[in-house]
Protein backbone atom coordinates (compact mmCIF):
# COMPACT_ATOMS: atom_id res chain seq x y z
CA UNK A 1 0.00 0.00 0.00
CA UNK A 2 2.82 2.68 1.16
CA UNK A 3 5.35 0.10 -1.37
CA UNK A 4 4.91 2.86 -4.56
CA UNK A 5 7.77 5.45 -4.92
CA UNK A 6 5.90 7.86 -7.07
CA UNK A 7 2.77 7.55 -4.83
CA UNK A 8 2.47 11.38 -3.93
CA UNK A 9 1.66 10.45 -0.48
CA UNK A 10 4.72 7.92 0.16
CA UNK A 11 6.70 10.66 2.58
CA UNK A 12 3.54 10.72 4.60
CA UNK A 13 2.55 7.14 4.69
CA UNK A 14 6.03 5.95 5.61
CA UNK A 15 5.86 8.27 8.55
CA UNK A 16 1.93 7.10 9.45
CA UNK A 17 1.89 5.57 12.83
CA UNK A 18 -0.57 3.03 11.62
CA UNK A 19 1.68 2.18 8.34
CA UNK A 20 4.49 2.04 11.03
CA UNK A 21 2.82 -0.99 12.93
CA UNK A 22 1.59 -2.90 9.86
CA UNK A 23 4.27 -5.93 8.47
CA UNK A 24 3.66 -6.34 4.72
CA UNK A 25 1.90 -9.54 5.77
CA UNK A 26 -0.16 -8.06 7.96
CA UNK A 27 -1.49 -5.88 4.72
CA UNK A 28 -1.40 -8.75 2.77
CA UNK A 29 -3.37 -10.06 5.01
CA UNK A 30 -6.43 -7.30 4.88
CA UNK A 31 -6.60 -7.08 1.10
CA UNK A 32 -6.94 -11.09 1.37
CA UNK A 33 -9.64 -10.95 3.39
CA UNK A 34 -11.55 -7.54 2.40
CA UNK A 35 -15.37 -7.64 1.58
CA UNK A 36 -18.18 -6.05 0.89
CA UNK A 37 -19.28 -6.03 5.08
CA UNK A 38 -15.21 -4.80 5.97
CA UNK A 39 -15.50 -2.12 3.14
CA UNK A 40 -18.67 -0.79 4.96
CA UNK A 41 -17.45 -0.80 8.08
CA UNK A 42 -14.24 1.02 7.33
CA UNK A 43 -17.59 3.58 5.74
CA UNK A 44 -19.10 3.16 8.91
CA UNK A 45 -15.40 4.20 10.84
CA UNK A 46 -14.96 6.98 8.37
CA UNK A 47 -18.41 8.72 9.14
CA UNK A 48 -18.32 8.20 12.72
CA UNK A 49 -14.62 10.08 12.78
CA UNK A 50 -16.07 12.57 10.63
CA UNK A 51 -18.83 13.15 13.48
CA UNK A 52 -16.20 13.07 16.48
CA UNK A 53 -14.69 16.00 14.33
CA UNK A 54 -18.06 17.79 14.06
CA UNK A 55 -18.78 17.21 18.10
CA UNK A 56 -15.32 19.40 18.37
CA UNK A 57 -15.40 21.62 15.88
CA UNK A 58 -18.98 21.77 14.24
CA UNK A 59 -19.46 23.25 10.54
CA UNK A 60 -22.41 25.62 9.48
CA UNK A 61 -22.62 23.65 6.20
CA UNK A 62 -20.93 21.25 4.11
CA UNK A 63 -19.30 21.54 0.65
CA UNK A 64 -19.20 17.97 -0.57
CA UNK A 65 -16.79 17.17 -4.04
CA UNK A 66 -17.72 14.26 -6.06
CA UNK A 67 -15.03 13.16 -8.45
CA UNK A 68 -13.75 10.32 -10.38
CA UNK A 69 -10.35 8.98 -10.79
CA UNK A 70 -8.66 6.83 -13.64
CA UNK A 71 -6.74 4.30 -11.72
CA UNK A 72 -4.15 2.01 -14.54
CA UNK A 73 -3.81 -1.63 -13.92
CA UNK A 74 -1.63 -4.41 -15.09
CA UNK A 75 -2.08 -8.09 -15.37
CA UNK A 76 -5.42 -9.87 -15.40
CA UNK A 77 -7.25 -8.09 -12.16
CA UNK A 78 -10.83 -8.76 -11.12
CA UNK A 79 -13.37 -5.85 -13.06
CA UNK A 80 -10.57 -3.78 -14.74
CA UNK A 81 -11.95 -2.76 -17.78
CA UNK A 82 -10.73 -0.32 -20.70
CA UNK A 83 -11.84 3.38 -20.70
CA UNK A 84 -11.75 4.68 -24.03
CA UNK A 85 -11.68 8.67 -22.23
CA UNK A 86 -8.39 7.93 -20.40
CA UNK A 87 -6.91 5.23 -22.94
CA UNK A 88 -6.44 2.64 -20.19
CA UNK A 89 -6.99 -0.61 -18.62
CA UNK A 90 -8.48 0.07 -15.24
CA UNK A 91 -10.87 0.83 -12.21
CA UNK A 92 -12.76 4.53 -12.44
CA UNK A 93 -13.34 4.91 -8.48
CA UNK A 94 -15.89 7.16 -7.08
CA UNK A 95 -14.40 9.28 -4.57
CA UNK A 96 -17.20 12.25 -1.55
CA UNK A 97 -14.53 14.48 -0.33
CA UNK A 98 -15.35 17.19 2.10
CA UNK A 99 -14.80 20.37 0.37
CA UNK A 100 -13.34 22.49 3.28
CA UNK A 101 -11.08 20.06 4.45
CA UNK A 102 -10.03 18.21 1.44
CA UNK A 103 -10.99 14.21 3.69
CA UNK A 104 -12.33 11.86 2.16
CA UNK A 105 -15.93 10.91 3.19
CA UNK A 106 -16.65 8.11 0.73
CA UNK A 107 -15.06 6.11 -2.63
CA UNK A 108 -16.34 3.25 -4.36
CA UNK A 109 -14.14 0.95 -6.77
CA UNK A 110 -16.35 0.92 -10.16
CA UNK A 111 -14.62 -1.22 -13.44
CA UNK A 112 -13.02 1.20 -15.42
CA UNK A 113 -15.33 1.00 -18.70
CA UNK A 114 -18.33 3.67 -16.63
CA UNK A 115 -19.00 6.70 -17.09
CA UNK A 116 -18.16 9.51 -14.72
CA UNK A 117 -21.62 10.06 -13.12
CA UNK A 118 -22.58 6.10 -12.91
CA UNK A 119 -24.12 5.33 -10.01
CA UNK A 120 -23.98 8.61 -8.29
CA UNK A 121 -27.46 9.06 -7.07
CA UNK A 122 -27.08 5.69 -5.08
CA UNK A 123 -23.46 6.45 -4.26
CA UNK A 124 -24.56 9.81 -2.67
CA UNK A 125 -28.39 9.38 -0.77
CA UNK A 126 -26.97 7.29 2.31
CA UNK A 127 -24.30 10.31 2.85
CA UNK A 128 -26.73 12.99 2.41
CA UNK A 129 -29.93 11.25 4.70
CA UNK A 130 -26.93 11.09 7.55
CA UNK A 131 -25.90 14.38 6.91
CA UNK A 132 -29.54 15.72 6.91
CA UNK A 133 -30.25 13.65 9.77
CA UNK A 134 -27.82 14.48 11.95
CA UNK A 135 -26.73 18.17 10.70
CA UNK A 136 -30.56 19.26 9.81
CA UNK A 137 -30.01 22.95 10.72
CA UNK A 138 -27.04 23.40 7.78
CA UNK A 139 -27.09 23.64 4.20
CA UNK A 140 -25.13 21.48 1.95
CA UNK A 141 -23.55 22.55 -1.43
CA UNK A 142 -22.47 19.32 -3.94
CA UNK A 143 -20.21 19.89 -6.55
CA UNK A 144 -19.55 17.71 -8.85
CA UNK A 145 -16.85 17.48 -12.17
Amino acid sequence: MAGYHTDNAADDLQVEPTMLRASQPTISRLNSKADEETIGQFQETIQCLFDRVQQVKSSEGFIFDIDSANFKTTGNQEDTTYNTHYQTKGFHPLFLFDGVTGHCIKAVLRTGNVYKSNGVVAFLEPVLIHFKDRYPHCPIIIRAR
